[in-house]
């Protein structure tokens, strides 16, 4: 069994790795006194977000970018942790006046679940099995604050089981996930 320390250790003897995180570190700096619209919206939600500087940009451009190309559906995140992306997805929407699109939550709200015997990293995943741990009290909460709750559908459990029996009234979605903590 391989502890994630251990796993981390490896990794940084990668200068590719080392390099990425300086270039965070800098990002991450220009964000916090940048007048962009992107930088206002990360100071908002950074801290509720485990989603790095440049995932979270990259679902700033994703949601302009559906909504510039008047693509019909609804933003749907799988698995939301502290709510940061989808916070962050729906301050754009927000801004961007598509208020007649619903941002949809999926997630157990209880932590990432147990791995399974199917799953190819099990023994890293088993140490991480409830992480990640956002309750649905606390992602509403932050919602509420950033004004765009009344947007939101918080929809509890895992996503294969609660997504075929909700009363989805669009047929079409754009599922824009933030999958991973880091870049």
């Amino acid at each position: 069994m391989q502890h994630p320390l251990k796993d981390f250790l490896y990794r940084v003897r990668d200068p590719k790795l080392v390099i990425s995180h300086a270039f965070r570190l800098v990002t991450q700096a220009y964000d916090l006194v940048s007048p962009s619209e992107f930088s206002r919206f990360y100071r908002r939600v950074r801290d509720i977000t485990m989603c790095s500087n440049a995932r979270l940009r990259g679902l700033h451009r994703a949601v302009k970018y559906v909504i510039a190309q008047n693509m019909p559906g609804d933003i749907v995140e799988c698995g939301t942790a502290r709510g940061g992306s989808a916070a962050l997805m729906g301050l754009t929407l927000k801004q961007l006046g598509a208020t007649e699109r619903t941002l949809w939550i999926f997630d157990t709200f209880e932590g990432l679940p147990s791995p399974t015997a199917d799953d190819p990293d099990f023994e890293i995943a088993q140490f991480y099995t409830g992480t990640c741990l956002g309750s649905i009290e606390d992602v509403s909460a932050s919602f509420e604050r950033l004004g765009i709750y009344d947007q939101a559908k918080f929809v509890k459990g895992l996503f294969q089981d609660t997504f075929p029996i909700q009363n989805l009234k669009k047929l079409r979605f754009f599922i824009l996930m933030a999958i991973g903590i880091t870049a």
